[in-house]
């Protein structure tokens, strides 16, 4: 007797989800087969990593969402998890609100580039761990190869054929849909973006623990960026708070013509004196004073005399302002060091030997159609202008600041 297919029509709110999954031998309900020499799956709970720490347990539920105008999600979509079984596309499954699920159903969504979900809203997955047939030629139960993905951008259907596309008998590439092609010429090509993209799941390890937990390193670059802007976003509000002080710019005027470092400079002159009232040589010693002898310079350090530098330098600073100033190049090195697959000076490798680092998923965004593409060229410009943003491009006033330890270590980092 020959192999049976294991097709499903799974029911959601919206319609119906078309997923094969693989063949099985016939058997009656009076004598079935053991569980070993029967398909398997298993039930898992997907999370994301959500730090550069890489810290398993504080990885969540997929929380990503893009707010409009008015700082509202513009949708309820956290990103799409991606399952290849075998080398070739099983599922895409949406990440909504609160941890929730709902299936992409591949039969009538084939070959789009923007991809509807429909399937009943679930919080986990299904995932084969012995199959007949599943993305392969059907013959006897076998340990499938189940790799997954997560990205916070729909793939483009071209992209999702350069990392295997569907299985070339897969049921669902027979829709009336199926205008885009599903292979790809180079396989081995395909097995390399895929297996940089991609993470192999430990089957007997998400079968005990319950869940897997998934890289995301296009939301942590996103987030970790986030947090540089807003630290420097909340910085020039803070200095705009001192400049739009009433006296703030005649404060900076007398504090840089009056206390600047160069006006009370001092070094050592020739000094000549006469021992004696009859002494005919004077004798040559050397006496401390001011390099600029000039007469405005003389003028200007009168003034100072009647100046508060205390008082000046407060009214002047902000201690928000000073806290802003030290966290936006923890920031900035924390996010320069991802970008480098580094966390405290640490390979991310060695945090999670299974690690997805960020340039294989530039190739997501970069992949996009139409002007979606744009998403990956607007992420590096926002980068490199962030990286860019050092003391002078701040435009805050504190050169009293310059000599002390702190500020020095302040630099370093």
């Amino acid at each position: 007797m020959g192999l049976i297919k294991l097709d499903s029509e799974i029911k959601g709110e919206c319609g119906s989800s078309y997923i094969p999954f693989g063949y099985t031998q016939p058997y009656t309900l009076d004598n079935p087969p053991s569980d070993d020499n029967k398909a398997q799956f298993i039930s898992v709970k997907p999370t994301v990593f959500t730090e550069a720490s890489l810290d398993k347990n504080k990885a969540k539920p997929a929380q990503f969402q893009v707010l409009g105008e008015d700082e509202r999600p513009v949708s309820n979509l956290n990103g799409f998890y991606y399952i290849f079984v075998n080398g070739y596309l099983w599922r895409e499954i949406a990440a909504v609100d609160n941890g929730c699920l709902s299936e992409v159903d591949l039969a009538t969504e084939f070959g789009k580039n923007e991809r509807s979900y429909s399937g009943l809203v679930t919080q986990t997955i299904l995932l084969p761990k012995k199959t007949n047939g599943l993305n392969c030629e059907p013959g006897s139960l076998s340990d499938p190869t189940v790799q997954v993905a997560f990205s916070i951008a729909q793939w483009s259907w071209l992209y999702i054929v350069s990392l295997g596309g569907l299985y070339k008998d897969d049921p669902r590439q027979k829709s009336a849909n199926a205008t885009s092609p599903t292979h790809v010429e180079d396989q081995g090509l395909a097995d390399s973006l895929r297996n940089a993209r991609c993470q192999q799941i430990d089957l007997a390890v998400a079968e005990r623990e319950g869940q897997i937990t998934i890289h995301d390193p296009g939301g942590i670059a996103l987030s970790l960026l986030n947090k540089c802007q807003v630290i420097f976003l909340q910085l020039q509000l803070e200095n705009k708070k001192l400049t739009d002080k009433k006296h703030y710019d005649s404060g900076v005027l007398a504090y840089q013509a009056m206390l600047n470092d160069d006006l009370h400079e001092k070094v050592m002159r020739d000094h000549y004196i006469f021992p004696h009232r009859t002494s005919m040589t004077p004798i040559k010693t050397k006496k401390e004073g001011y390099a600029d002898l000039s007469s405005g310079a003389k003028f200007l350090r009168s003034g100072a005399k009647h100046l508060d530098k205390e008082y000046l330098e407060q009214y002047l600073s902000n201690d928000k302002l000073e806290k802003y100033l030290k966290e936006l190049p923890i920031a900035q090195k924390e996010f320069v060091d991802f970008l480098q697959d580094l966390n405290n000076d640490s390979s991310l490798t060695s945090k999670q030997s299974d690690y997805i680092g960020l340039a294989p998923v530039m190739n997501d965004w970069v992949a996009l159609e139409n002007v979606d593409y744009l998403f990956g060229f607007n992420f590096i410009t926002n980068v490199l202008n962030m990286l860019s943003i050092d003391d002078v491009s701040t435009g805050v006033f504190r050169p009293w600041k310059e000599k002390l330890p702190a500020e020095n270590e302040r630099k370093k980092i």
